[in-house]
């Protein structure tokens, strides 16, 4: 699944699995 995240000003796009924790994608 992907997300679209914006991290101190800056857009960011991930690709992790559905079941994946929103801390563990932040983390890494």
């Amino acid at each position: 699944m992907q997300y679209q995240l914006k991290i101190n000003g800056e857009s960011r796009t991930v690709d992790v699995e559905p079941g994946t924790p929103l801390l563990w994608v932040l983390r890494d």
